[in-house]
């Protein structure tokens, strides 16, 4: 049981910096939710920063939009590994639906861009907003799922590499190279500054291979 509140019932994924889980919510009654522990193999202290900035940028977020996924809850388990708590989502990726048709296409990238907006926009940090631009958009990161009064409703994941603009007080901004390199910008692989047009570049090319399900050129 994690935070007396959480019981771990089966393992979902494991990435190079995170465990998921599928867990219960017995505080609610038996609520499913997705639970993500930072790796026992991650012990650096900007990769544990990352982690809990990602956390609390869904947090921020999902309370403005529904298109980016929701977290709920963070804390230590008892083995000292940062965790959080996310939504529990029954989708798709984006990519098992390509080439996507016409229709199709205008529905999910106007949600989209109404969630990447809201990022554009900011969040609040000491009674100031700052403007946070995700560095991670690609197909993988798009979830598709079911609704019963949309249809279809998008959720925006992983803004562990995301950074502000104009705030220094973050430990969001991984420092580092931890890109996928069909996606970024030149402004993003050469390490320069990074702004809306760069993260405009990467959803472009997300757009044309959701049409095509081809990149606009092969990366090597």
């Amino acid at each position: 049981m994690i935070g007396n509140r959480y019981q771990l019932d089966q393992l979902i994924d494991i990435g190079g910096m995170a465990e998921v889980f599928l867990g219960t919510d017995t505080l609610l009654g038996g609520v499913s939710v997705t639970m993500q522990f930072l790796s026992q193999t991650i012990s650096e202290p900007q990769q544990q920063r990352s982690f809990a900035s990602e956390a609390r940028i869904c947090a921020a977020l999902s309370q403005k939009t529904l298109y980016i996924i929701k977290v709920t809850h963070s804390g230590v388990s008892r083995s000292d590994k940062l965790f959080y708590v996310m939504e529990y989502l029954l989708g798709k990726s984006i990519i098992e639906f390509m080439p996507i048709s016409f229709p199709m296409f205008i529905s999910l990238n106007k949600q989209i861009c109404f969630g990447l907006q809201c990022s554009h926009e900011g969040i609040s940090i000491d009674g100031q907003v700052y403007p946070l631009i995700d560095r991670h958009i690609k197909p993988d990161n798009i979830l598709v799922v079911p609704n019963v009064m949309l249809g279809q409703v998008v959720k925006i994941l992983d803004f562990g590499i995301a950074k502000f603009l104009n705030y220094t007080g973050t430990d969001s901004g991984n420092q580092g190279f931890n890109v996928t390199l069909p996606y970024s910008s030149r402004e993003q692989l050469d390490g320069g500054d990074f702004d809306h047009p760069s993260a405009l570049y990467s959803l472009g090319v997300m757009m044309f291979e959701m049409l095509t399900k081809q990149k606009p050129w092969l990366v090597e």
